[in-house]
């Protein structure tokens, strides 16, 4: 068998997650775009091009690009007739940015840190963890790299609720 080559990602979504307006979250099913799905689906029908190009800038073959693109086409469309959230994440790549080349060494690839978001009540990591995302008071971001945080005040915790 074959190993499969590595995909390459260049850009990000600006929002990992969608979800249809006025549904609670709770009554969702959630279905998944891999990063390399996003980037194909963006390649050929966002920005147009054609699938030879779209491969190459992925760094795979032009029938495995088709195979990627209809991957990520029949995630968006289950999403929409189904009305279910799309979560956009994971997947087997490699990111390197619109600068790059697959020829750079990872040492010389653009880091990115991951951060998380919880729901908090308080100012600190002991407190207790608010059970409403959207209405919570606060916000505590824990940075993974520097296992830090931070507490931000949601502004948007008094505001109605839109249907």
């Amino acid at each position: 068998m074959r190993p499969r080559k590595c995909r390459l990602v260049r850009s990000s979504p600006l929002s990992r997650f969608y979800k249809p307006r006025g549904v609670p979250m709770h009554a969702l099913k959630t279905v998944s775009l891999k990063d390399e799905e996003w980037e194909a689906i963006q390649l050929a029908d966002y920005r147009g091009l054609d699938q030879a190009a779209a491969a190459e800038r992925m760094g795979i073959s032009r029938p495995t690009f088709s195979r990627v693109l209809a991957d990520a086409r029949t995630a968006v469309a289950k999403a929409l007739v189904e009305g279910a959230a799309l979560e956009i994440g994971g997947g087997d790549f490699r990111f390197v940015g619109d600068g790059e080349t697959a020829g750079f060494a990872a040492s010389e690839e653009k880091r990115k840190t991951m951060k998380l978001a919880f729901t908090t009540s308080g100012d600190n990591l002991a407190a207790a963890m608010d059970p409403h995302f959207g209405r919570a008071a606060k916000f505590l971001i824990y940075d993974l790299e520097t296992d830090g945080f931070a507490v931000a005040a949601n502004e948007a915790a008094a505001a109605a609720q839109d249907d």
